[in-house]
């Protein structure tokens, strides 16, 4: 009965919950006006939540799922592995990819080769950019 490979982990978290947010990925967070880039930048770096940039309209990034967190850090270790000697870099879900001067996103998986700012947030030429899809997030993402 069950998977003889499988790991049971138990372990006691404290309770704890975030600020509530109201916006979905697919409603502006805040429709009144458009954000330059500038000021979405300030932003994010006070905000307990995600957001991405398109055309100056902010989306807050919902949460996961197990599986899209499993697939994720897969492909990340994968990267990383061929990555592995050269001088490329692979994140995880937390740098900010430029794909255009409108448009600002949270890839799951970024790589990047060449010299690296460590202290950037955002970088604008990934060589490799992975994004988990599922049937619900296949048309945005």
């Amino acid at each position: 009965a069950g998977d003889a490979g499988a790991v049971t982990v138990r372990r006691r978290v404290a309770a704890w919950s975030w600020p509530s947010v109201s916006c979905a990925m697919a409603t502006p967070a805040r429709p009144d006006r458009p954000l330059s880039v500038e000021e979405y930048l300030a932003l994010e770096e006070t905000s307990p939540v995600r957001h991405e940039y398109v055309a100056g309209a902010i989306y807050a990034m919902t949460g996961g799922t197990i599986r899209h967190d499993l697939v994720a850090g897969n492909v990340y270790a994968g990267l990383r592995a061929a990555a592995s000697g050269e001088a490329c870099r692979v994140f995880l879900g937390g740098v900010k990819v430029r794909v255009a001067d409108d448009k600002i996103y949270y890839p799951d998986v970024a790589v990047r080769c060449g010299p690296i700012d460590q202290r950037a947030v955002m970088t604008a030429d990934p060589c490799v950019v992975v994004e988990v899809t599922s049937p619900s997030t296949r048309r945005v993402d």
